[in-house]
């Protein structure tokens, strides 16, 4: 059955900047995530650090176990070791060539690369142990492109929420497909799981998300399509268990392996979701307005957190810290206490 909430204010866990208070969440699951533990123990999210990006105003984010790379509006791409007790500058990928990388992936748990694509539309790939280029294909395709995911095999990249243009790269051979044939009227995030590839963005103005099989991936499985809401689809994330979207006023939690099934809409009036990340039980986004928000999977409001305005959002691999930033040119972890 699927479940619509509508939400005019999120409540904070513990005691929130309004006053509030709501019960914790129930018992965490055993594999739970540091968050999670701490969450369910009456624990409350707060900044635990944050530190200069030495390059300015940052343009993307993307995070890999303890490696947090940012790009910047000066076009550097630079990493950050933090695993420590304090985050340690590493070598930059690229330095001030002016051209913006508007997007950031890892390709998790199949190798040590990390994905960037800019404003000129070029797709580069790096090596993190030693910040080494490893590929770099100077035109994709006309205009910037602003979105990127990679699997151990692929690439997929898109030119924005204007266009619906999808492309698929192969990683071994840097082969470049044609346009994915699609809906979409625009494509603003992808996602690989499994043996899927998650394209989302909108179809005349409401939220869509298509599921392609990545060894076919011009045809389309199936699709998710919101028409109760107007917006877009800015972020998603999905692992064996869930597919979390959020966007223009909206939250979603879907089965990856069925999108158009049993589904929960979550719409959030003040909330302008740009970014999303899954632990175990739990969602957490974050929205241009400048707030971080934590939902179960079933759909509730957990806590909310103002934050500087981010442009991402990524967490480590333990679940125990979550990094963004944005405009103000800082890197920042946020985690429970």
């Amino acid at each position: 059955m699927t479940r619509y909430l509508l939400l005019g204010l999120v409540l904070a866990t513990g005691c929130g900047t309004d006053g509030t208070t709501v019960d914790p969440p129930d018992d965490p699951p055993a594999e739970a995530t540091a968050i999670e533990r701490c969450l369910a123990g009456g624990g409350t999210l707060q900044q635990l650090w944050m530190t200069s990006n030495q390059h300015g105003p940052v343009s993307s984010i993307a995070v890999g176990g303890t490696t947090v790379v940012l790009g910047s509006l000066d076009g550097s791409v630079k990493q950050w070791t933090t695993g420590g007790t304090s985050p340690i500058y590493g070598v930059p990928f690229e330095d001030d060539t002016g051209i913006v990388v508007d997007s950031l992936a890892f390709a998790h748990g199949a190798d040590d690369k990390v994905a960037g694509v800019d404003r000129d539309g070029r797709f580069n790939e790096w090596r993190i142990s030693d910040a080494s280029p490893m590929r770099n294909l100077p035109v994709v395709t006309e205009g910037p492109l602003t979105a990127v995911a990679i699997s151990s095999q692929q690439a997929a990249v898109a030119i924005g929420p204007e266009s619906p243009e999808v492309r698929v790269i192969d990683r071994a051979s840097g082969d470049i497909s044609e346009p994915l044939t699609t809906q979409l009227w625009g494509a603003t995030s992808m996602a690989f799981a499994g043996d899927s590839l998650f394209t989302a963005g909108h179809w005349y103005g409401v939220p869509e998300i298509e599921r392609r099989d990545t060894s076919a991936p011009d045809a389309v499985v199936e699709e998710w399509r919101e028409n109760s809401l107007q917006g877009q689809v800015k972020a998603i994330a999905v692992n064996g268990a869930y597919l979390a979207a959020t966007g223009d006023n909206l939250v979603a939690i879907l089965d990856p392996m069925a999108i158009a099934g049993e589904k929960i809409v979550v719409s959030v009036p003040d909330h302008q979701g740009i970014g999303v990340v899954l632990l175990t039980d739990m969602i957490v986004t974050v929205g241009h307005e400048g707030t971080l928000r934590t939902w179960s999977t079933t759909g509730e409001p957990l806590a909310t957190l103002q934050i500087p305005e981010p442009v991402g959002i990524g967490r480590d691999a333990e679940g125990a810290t979550l990094f963004t930033s944005g405009p103000d040119g800082m890197l920042h972890a946020f985690g429970c206490k």
